[in-house]
């Protein structure tokens, strides 16, 4: 069984120009895209998150032993362009198995991309395509830090269904957010010799 306690507190910064909302971030029309916890948002804005905070408890597993595990994350987004932005993240691991000593660290730094290369005010609709960069060798390998990058190409959207017609009324305010990747390994496994001087493979799959 595992149990996730996730709490994030965003404050965002956006400039808005004239009185027209599509100068604003987030927006597509009428329709506003919230950030959301579940997904990446679909468009590019300056964010700061302050912190994401993930407890999950993994269950023992063959001669492995349960683990519960706090993540502390920060995150920055900024715009380059009204379409193109950067971010940066940084996450603090405490893993704590239920035999054995905590294990403290940073987990690997992730950079990322993002570019909105389609609006469309009438439809509600936002789609971007981003990648995003887990930097190997960056955090610490006693809290499974990878030694090699995983590059994540991806494509971030949301739908707004205001444009239905009046006998759809009732789905007018609903909005959808999603986006669509695949994790590439910089390397297809990496070997490390442990304690007892066995070598271990740990495969590069994303």
């Amino acid at each position: 069984m595992r149990a996730i306690l996730l709490l994030r507190v965003g404050l965002i910064a956006a400039a808005l120009a004239g009185s027209s909302p599509a100068l604003g971030h987030g927006f597509a029309g009428k329709r506003f895209f919230p950030a959301t916890l579940a997904t990446e948002d679909p468009f590019v804005a300056d964010e700061l998150s302050l912190p994401t905070i993930l407890y999950q408890r993994f269950g023992a597993s063959g001669e492995e032993p349960g683990t519960r595990e706090t993540d502390f994350s920060v995150d920055v987004s900024k715009r380059i362009t009204e379409n193109f932005g950067v971010g940066f993240g940084a996450t603090y691991k405490n893993v704590r198995p239920d035999d054995g000593e905590s294990q403290r660290g940073f987990d690997n730094l992730a950079a990322s991309i993002k570019y909105k290369f389609y609006q469309n005010d009438e439809h509600e609709t936002i789609v971007s395509e981003g990648l995003d960069w887990d930097i190997g060798n960056s955090g610490a390998k006693s809290v499974g830090a990878e030694s090699f990058h995983t590059f994540t190409p991806a494509i971030f959207f949301g739908k707004g269904f205001g444009d239905l017609p009046a006998d759809a009324k009732f789905l007018r305010p609903l909005a959808l957010t999603g986006a669509i990747g695949v994790g590439i390994p910089s390397r297809s496994s990496t070997s490390t010799v442990n304690d007892e001087g066995d070598v271990e493979v740990a495969s590069g799959d994303a």
